[in-house]
Order: C-alpha cells, then structure tokens, then sequence
C-alpha cells in the first residue's frame, strides 16, 4: 500500500521488522519473552501507525509540565 507520511512509513517497517522477529524467536527453541517483546513492539509500532492515545501518553504529557522538587 501507498503511506504518504514518513511517521506512517517508519511505524508500518518498524512492525513488519518487529513481526518477523517475532516469527523467529517463537521458533523452536525459541525465547519467549523473547517472543512477547517483539509481539509488544509490533503492537506499538502499530499504535504509532493509527495514532493511538494511551492514559500513561496523556498523563506524560501532563506531568512534563510540572517541575517535581520545587
């Protein structure tokens, strides 16, 4: 398919990257947890891709204004 934005771009390869990964580490003899972080990843790189909004994303961006010690 045709993604006109390089954010798009970099997210779809970052997935496709991190699906194949994934296929490897499930393998035989294969890792895991190993599997599950590159499951994750595929899975926010997808979230990126969409433009998913997350409570811990709107929460960062709150507390980043705020100075904590003063």
């Amino acid at each position: 398919p045709v993604v006109p934005r390089a954010r798009q771009r970099g997210a779809l390869e970052r997935a496709v990257l991190e699906r194949d990964s994934f296929g490897g580490a499930r393998g035989p003899g294969g890792d895991a947890a190993a599997a599950a972080t590159h499951l994750r990843a595929a899975v926010t790189a997808l979230d990126d891709l969409i433009g998913t909004v997350t409570p811990e994303d709107i929460l960062d961006r709150v507390f980043a204004a705020f100075c904590v010690g003063k």
